[in-house]
């Protein structure tokens, strides 16, 4: 299932993905059910659950201003931000280029285990000065104080992709000045980390007979999965660095004209590579138009609606030159949406994703 978007900032969207309601489900049922009625058994019903509620989401904010902190530093250094997500084990913010320098990579891992320790100290004092003067809510004020500095400590451990590991890896390549050779240290870092996750997890699960615990494992496998999956993408990214656009493109391709009938349109479309033919009226690009756009119109819509009612206009499309290099395609949130190659101000070619996938597959990168 695609993440469900709730807003706009700098640039960036704001997303919540299926599986966070689980997550945010768990912990409001925990505070409801086991720990709020411990610490306030006179309150009614309705009370524990709307503070539980309202705790939870206090919580989850905490994590998605941890994330855009991420954000804002990464976009205050040149580095595009095209989604911050939360999901089942957190947020994560996707920052589609990598770092050019080691202090980029420090500034940009350090700034969110700050901001979390910044609100749980935050979060501290309040709670401090309400047990002073006997504020009814001061409990759950230490609730979201040990959540954020459990949330800054978890995220500075040393392995891959986690900050710690990030700042690791910023380490390393500051001393011996690749990045190849540093990732992939860090990520064996983040490997063991998630193998003691899992191991932990599991006898502490048998010894125990806690289900609590298979948590561990449930994070230590999402984690070894994500250093894997980030030291594979990296690897891909140094690949394309020295790749020019112009090798990777589709140079030959129908032009549509915005007038066209989609059912007209279909048939070219369906055999083109990436399933996406550019609009060209009068000689100049007006748009892209998308077999998956297309496919969302009943079919009985197809033959009195033309291209140009359905097309990605040409002001929303990325473009690259054909001496680029490759490293530099952004195919954007749609993932199916090919690149312009622009030469001197003319549609050379298309760039898909279809392509990088045949690159990866020739290299044995995949």
């Amino acid at each position: 299932m695609r993440a469900w978007r709730l807003a706009r900032l700098w640039g960036i969207a704001i997303q919540i993905d299926p599986s966070w309601l689980f997550i945010f489900g768990l912990l409001t049922w925990q505070l409801a059910t086991l720990q709020l009625p411990q610490w306030h058994p006179d309150w009614p019903l309705w009370s524990t659950w709307g503070i539980a509620i309202v705790t939870s989401l206090l919580f989850f904010a905490s994590v998605l201003l941890h994330e855009l902190a991420h954000s804002f530093a990464a976009l205050r250094l040149g580095i595009p931000v095209q989604s911050v997500t939360l999901f089942l084990f957190g947020g994560v913010a996707r920052i589609t280029k990598e770092p050019d320098r080691p202090w980029v990579e420090f500034l940009v891992a350090i700034v969110g285990p700050l901001t979390s320790f910044l609100l749980g100290v935050g979060f501290g004092l309040v709670w401090l000065m309400g047990g002073i003067f006997r504020w009814p809510f001061s409990t759950e004020l230490e609730i979201l104080a040990f959540n954020n500095l459990l949330l800054a400590g978890f995220n500075l451990l040393p392995g891959f992709p986690l900050d710690g590991g990030r700042l690791l890896r910023a380490a390393l390549w500051f001393l011996g000045g690749n990045i190849l050779t540093a990732t992939r240290i860090a990520t064996w870092a983040g490997q063991g980390l998630a193998a003691l996750f899992v191991v932990g997890g599991l006898v502490q699960t048998a010894r125990f007979r806690e289900p609590s615990w298979s948590w561990f494992v449930l994070i230590g496998w999402f984690l070894g999965m994500a250093a894997t999956a980030s030291y594979r993408q990296l690897r891909i990214r140094e690949a394309l660095r020295a790749v020019p656009v112009a090798t990777l493109m589709q140079p030959g391709y129908p032009l549509l004209p915005s007038s066209l009938a989609l059912n007209q349109a279909a048939p070219y479309l369906q055999s083109a590579p990436d399933k996406a033919l550019p609009v060209v009226d009068f000689g100049r690009l007006v748009g892209l138009l998308l077999l998956s756009a297309v496919q969302r119109l009943p079919t009985a819509a197809w033959s009195f609606t033309t291209v140009g009612q359905v097309m990605t206009p040409a002001a929303r499309l990325t473009a690259v030159a054909p001496q680029s290099a490759a490293s530099q395609l952004q195919f954007g949130e749609r993932e199916d949406t090919p690149v312009l190659v622009v030469a001197e101000g003319r549609l050379v070619g298309l760039v898909g994703p279809s392509a990088v996938r045949q690159f990866i597959k020739a290299r044995r990168l995949g």
